[in-house]
């Protein structure tokens, strides 16, 4: 049961995800994660490309209409044309975070947080964190930086060249600071009051071929106006443990890879509590299919008998929740 703490939060708190169809189930597995460990009321806005339909929405509001502790809202953003990436990795959705302060006009403060994550602890504590004048409050970004100080290759486009090569080419100005953009704190009446112009300057630059498209942009423009908080707010899931974790983000997609461990069982757990549980253990096996039938092509045989069990589980769960709307 969740402590009852002094607090000084009256209202509902923004929490911002941005998705597209495709996200919606780790949307939707995040947002009952917070609902879980939140004590306070909680204000949604997922932010999509348009490409959500009606029942998408609703699925996705009565999931989490088991708790009392929720608003709701569904907003599609227009992505300006220059909203672009140089590889498909990354869809245009990224930039969302960054349009945050330029249309919710009626919040003080919000959290943005990346699909891939699940909350083990009560956000409001982090709600309440004062940033001192500072924009954005962050986690610096300790695997980037250690791949910074190992000058490792990149990929891609730049395959050609090494990390710290790449900072120079973007000007970043200070890669020894590095912060993470997918949980940001953000003191909105402080942008409004001094930021919008800095923030519409690193929006127009959205276009351009970064590595990492919307955090490189905002450490390139914004890293002096971030401040940082404690790692266990996005704590990132590889090897290493952290039992004080309070935020789980999963750099490597647990829905990619089949391997058990504590971490990964955590998400599929959590995933459980949805109606897409079948569908997004269908949809790992055959992204593992893909990635092992030239080599391993019984492990495949049998990937594909499973997929085809998952997808007949999802279907029958769909068209059940479909009858019951």
């Amino acid at each position: 049961m969740r402590e009852k703490l002094e607090s000084k939060i009256t209202e509902p708190i923004p929490v911002f995800v941005a998705c597209d169809r495709k996200y919606l189930p780790h949307a939707t597995t995040l947002c009952l994660s917070i609902l879980r460990h939140t004590r306070h009321r909680i204000l949604f806005h997922v932010l999509h490309d348009g490409s959500l339909r009606s029942r998408d929405e609703k699925l996705t509001g009565k999931i989490l209409s088991q708790y009392e502790n929720l608003e709701l809202v569904f907003r599609k953003l227009d992505s300006p044309t220059e909203f672009r990436t140089w590889t498909n990795r990354f869809p245009p959705i990224v930039y969302y975070r960054l349009l945050i302060p330029l249309h919710f006009r009626q919040y003080d403060k919000c959290i943005y947080l990346d699909s891939d994550m699940l909350v083990n602890s009560d956000i409001s504590e982090l709600y309440e964190t004062d940033l001192h004048g500072h924009f954005f409050g962050a986690v610096p970004d300790y695997n980037w930086m250690e791949s910074y100080q190992k000058n490792e290759k990149l990929y891609g486009k730049y395959a050609s060249i090494g990390l710290q090569e790449y900072c120079r080419q973007i000007h970043l100005p200070h890669p020894e600071h590095y912060f993470n953009s997918g949980l940001i704190l953000m003191d909105l009446k402080a942008i409004r009051s001094s930021g919008l112009e800095l923030l519409k300057t690193a929006c127009a630059h959205a276009g351009e071929d970064f590595l990492l498209p919307d955090q490189d942009l905002m450490n390139l423009y914004l890293s002096e106006k971030i401040l940082p908080v404690a790692q266990a707010w996005n704590y990132p899931i590889r090897h290493l443990k952290m039992p004080e974790a309070k935020i789980y983000h999963y750099i490597g997609k647990p829905w990619h890879n089949s391997s058990a461990d504590a971490e990964k069982a955590f998400y599929w757990n959590a995933l459980k509590e949805t109606p897409y549980f079948y569908q997004v253990r269908a949809e790992m096996l055959i992204y593992e299919i893909e990635a092992s039938i030239n080599s391993n092509w019984r492990y495949a045989t049998d990937s594909l008998i499973k997929a085809g069990w998952y997808l007949i589980m999802a279907f029958f769960l769909k068209l059940k929740q479909r009858f019951s709307q």
